[in-house]
Formats: structure tokens, sequence, C-alpha cells
């Protein structure tokens, strides 16, 4: 499909659509019927589009001004990236809702050294060994050039997805081999469920059933579902277990960190130093809770046009109703006319 006249999208008007998207699926998870159907995270974008613009032909020329930004754009910013890599199937839908999870984690903390990014991965991933940890933060180190913000903490865990050596996404797929389907590598909808009821009995089973159709719908191979893409709605899943506990105890356990010497910090280190280690965010992180809140803002401004549109339509069917009730009494009156004369007859003939 091509235009006659381009029409470039910006980075920012690219991730601020992808934000309304996220809080569009993260909205049905929580509030979507049962007996809805689930479909593919590729179909709910169009779907997406359609709703926003209505027009078909609207919505192809949008869709492709969007892939040719998602294009342009994608090597610059890593959530532009997830999001490709999750729009043409290389990774589940769940993946950015474990991101943005993440996200609300990092969120809560106030960045001060690198350092930092240690004690909050011994947070996060209270599996890991001291070595794989000593692995990760180097990992980290490397990437962010020696230097610390909330949005450089995002993009290396998308870059770690990116690179499938996301620590808790190899640890579910472990796990979920040593509960084999019928055939090797892959589950159905009830294997998945027995699976997950061992790792996670407390998971949330309409979220984990509408995850799993929503994988089905976009790389099913007759009902089945590979376990590499299944490790990562368990990641997620088993994350939102821990959540509750994870908020409260984050940030005290990152002050804590703070109090022991470390080798990388000397009693002579100036403050100067210490604070170009800090450095600005180069960018508005997408967190779960700002998402679900724009959520909440767009249902409800949702619901406000549809009562607007209910009033209008009874609006414009009063006059109508006013000229049908004219017609009535003009009928009714007229009955009376005639019953008059009738009497009046009546009256003559008895005379």
């Amino acid at each position: 499909m091509t235009r006659d006249v381009p029409r470039p999208l910006e980075m920012r008007r690219v991730l601020s659509l992808i934000g309304q998207f996220y809080s569009h699926l993260l909205w049905q998870d929580e509030y979507a019927l049962d007996e809805e159907q689930v479909i593919s995270f590729r179909n709910s974008f169009y779907n997406f589009l359609l709703d926003r613009y209505i027009l078909q032909d609207v919505v192809y020329l949008v869709a492709h001004d969007f892939i040719t930004a998602i294009l342009e754009f994608s090597t610059m910013n890593k959530t532009l990236q997830t999001f490709a890599h999750m729009l043409v199937g290389n990774l589940d839908a769940a993946v950015f809702r474990y991101l943005l999870l993440i996200a609300d984690f990092i969120d809560k903390v106030e960045w001060r050294e690198v350092a930092d990014f240690r004690a909050f991965a011994s947070a996060l991933y209270p599996f890991l060994t001291e070595d794989e940890l000593e692995q990760l933060s180097l990992g980290y180190t490397s990437f962010s050039e020696n230097k610390i913000s909330k949005s450089l903490v995002v993009e290396y865990f998308m870059y770690v997805v990116l690179k499938y050596r996301e620590p808790r996404f190899q640890d579910c797929e472990a796990k979920l081999l040593q509960h084999p389907g019928r055939e090797p590598g892959t589950m159905n909808d009830k294997e998945f469920s027995e699976a997950l009821d061992a790792i996670a009995p407390l998971a949330n089973e309409k979220l984990r059933s509408r995850l799993f159709r929503e994988a089905e719908a976009m790389y099913s191979d007759k009902g089945r579902v590979s376990v590499m893409r299944l490790s990562q709605i368990t990641a997620y899943l088993l994350l939102q277990q821990v959540a509750p506990l994870l908020r409260q105890n984050l940030s005290q356990k990152i002050e804590h960190s703070r109090l022991r010497p470390t080798s990388e910090m000397s009693l002579a280190t100036s403050s100067m130093t210490f604070e170009s280690r800090v450095v600005e965010d180069s960018f508005d992180i997408l967190t779960l809770s700002s998402l679900r809140n724009l959520a909440k803002n767009v249902a409800r401004r949702t619901t406000v046009r549809s009562m607007r549109r209910i009033e209008n339509d009874l609006a414009t069917s009063i006059p109508i109703l006013r000229e049908e009730d004219e017609e009535l009494d003009f009928a009714i009156a007229a009955d009376e006319y005639d019953d008059e004369d009738d009497d009046d007859e009546e009256e003559e003939m008895d005379k």
C-alpha cells in the first residue's frame, strides 16, 4: 500500500498511540466479559484503530503511516522495537504487560547511583544466584555506560527481553518443561492450566485463560501454544502475585543497600562525581498504573459520549412523537364529531 502524499508521524505521536492501545487491552483484561471473543494482538490493534477512526479507508492509511514510523524509529527507541516484535509475533502480548509492571516498580524508586540497580535486581529476581546477579548488574553498567535513570533502567529490561535473556522468562520456561504436555514443547489450554496451578496456584484464572486464548489466536497450532510463549504469560502472572509485597519492600531494600560500603565508591569520592552518574530521563516511561488510569478516563469518556448520543436520538424523535400525537388527537376529534352528527340524526327521527 502506498500514499500519494506522505504523512510522517512524530515519535511522540507514535508512542502516545501505543500507550492508548496498551491501556485499551489492560481495560479488557479487567472488565471484558467471559463470553466475549478473544482475538490476537495484531487484530486487536486494527480493531482499536477502527474504533478510533471509524472509516475503513482512514484506518488503512493510519496503519500505513504508523507502521512506517515504527520502521523509522524502532532502532532509536526500545518501546517501539518491543511493540514491533509483538506485532509480528516474535514476542507474546504478555510481554508488554510484564514490562509495564516492572516499570511501575522502577517509577517508585529514587535512583541515585548505578549500584542501586543491583539491589533492585536482587529484589525483582530473588531466585538468581550471586554470579547471575553480578552478570546482570555488569550488563546494565555496560548498557548504560555507568549512568542511572528511570528511562535507562526501563530500556535495559526491554533490551534483555529482546535478547531473550530475561531471567524470569527463562526460569518459568524451565518450570513449565517439568510438566510436559502430550506434545513436547507445546501445551493446550488444559495442560497449561494444570502446570500453572503447580507453579502459581494463586494466579488469576480469568486472566490466565484470556492470555492463553490471545496467544492461541496469534500463534496457535491446532489449539497448542509453544512453551516459550507460555513462559512469558507465566512470568507476568507470577510477578503480578508478588507485586503488592514488592512495592512495599523495594524502596527499603534499596535504601538498606546504600548503607553498605561498596567497592566502586570510596569515602573520598566527591559529591560532584556522585551526581554525575544520575542523568535526566530521555522520555516519560509508560507504567501499568498510569495506563490503567488512562483506560478509566477513556472508558468514562466513551460512556458520556454514548449517553449524549442516546439523548440526541431521543431529542430528534420527540418532534415525530408530537406529530403522531397530533394526528391521533385529530382522529379522536373527528370520531367525536361523527358521534355528535349521529346523535342529532337520532333526535330528529324521534321527533
